[in-house]
C-alpha cells in the first residue's frame, strides 16, 4: 500500500490505542459528551474494516509499486548468481562466446530493468536450461550449481517480474479502481476521526488528555 495509506491507517490506530491507555479511558468512555463514545466505538469498527479489506486485497503492507521492486530485485539476483555460474562453466570449457553472454557484475545486473533485465535473464535461462537438458553436459553443470533447481528458479523469477513488466492495460486499470476504492474508504474513516477531534476538546480539564490525545 502506498506510503499515504499506510500513515493514515497507522495515525487511525494510534489515536484509538491513547484512547485505550490506562488512565485514559475513565476520562471519556460513557462520559459526557456520550456522543464520543459512539464515535469512538464507530471508528474502532471502521478501522478494523478498513484495515480487514487492505489485507484481503493484498495491499496492507506492500502495493504494486513495491512488489514490482521486490520481483525487480529477485530476478536481477537469480540471473547474477546463476549467470556467473553459467560464466564459469563456459570459461573452463573453452566457449567465450557463451560466457560473454552472461558474465555481468552483480553491479550491471542491478542497473537493468524492464525488458532490458528480462532480456538478460531468459538468456540465463535459456543456456541453463540447454544445459541440464544435455545428457553430455549434465553431470558437468551440475558441478557448477547449474541443475534442475537453477533453472527452476531462474524461470520463475524471470517469469515473476515479467508479470509486472507486461501487466496488460486491464490490471493497470484494476490497479487505478482499487486505489480510488481505498481512497473513498479512507475518506469515510477520516470523517468520524475528524468528528471526534471536534468533540474531545470538552474534556480539555482532564489534564494532559486533549493534548496528548492530538
Amino acid at each position: 500500500m502506498k506510503d499515504e495509506f499506510n500513515n493514515r491507517l497507522t495515525s487511525f490506530t494510534t489515536t484509538l490505542t491513547f484512547l485505550d491507555a490506562a488512565g485514559n479511558t475513565g476520562i471519556w468512555l460513557n462520559q459526557k459528551p456520550l456522543m464520543f463514545s459512539s464515535k469512538v466505538s464507530s471508528a474502532r469498527s471502521m478501522v478494523e474494516g478498513l484495515r480487514e479489506f487492505c489485507r484481503q486485497q493484498g495491499v496492507l503492507t506492500t502495493g504494486a509499486a513495491m512488489d514490482k521492486a521486490r520481483e525487480e530485485e529477485e530476478c536481477e539476483t537469480a540471473g547474477w548468481q546463476v549467470g556467473s555460474a553459467l560464466a564459469d562453466f563456459f570459461h573452463d570449457a573453452g566457449d567465450e562466446t557463451n560466457a560473454a553472454k552472461v558474465e555481468f557484475s552483480e553491479w550491471q545486473w542491478r542497473r537493468w530493468s524492464g525488458e532490458e533485465l528480462l532480456g538478460h535473464a531468459r538468456t540465463v535461462e535459456q543456456l541453463a536450461q540447454s544445459l541440464v537438458g544435455n545428457p553430455a553436459q549434465a553431470a558437468q553443470a551440475a558441478q557448477y550449481g547449474i541443475d534442475a533447481a537453477a533453472v527452476a528458479r531462474v524461470s520463475k523469477e524471470t517469469n515473476d517480474y515479467a508479470a509486472f513488466v507486461n501487466a496488460p492495460a486491464a490490471a493497470i486499470s484494476g490497479r487505478a479502481a482499487l486505489t480510488r476504492d481505498l481512497r473513498n474508504r479512507f475518506r469515510a474513516v477520516d470523517v468520524i476521526f475528524d468528528s471526534m477531534d471536534r468533540l474531545v476538546v470538552q474534556f480539555g480539564n482532564s489534564g494532559t488528555f486533549v493534548s496528548g490525545y492530538f
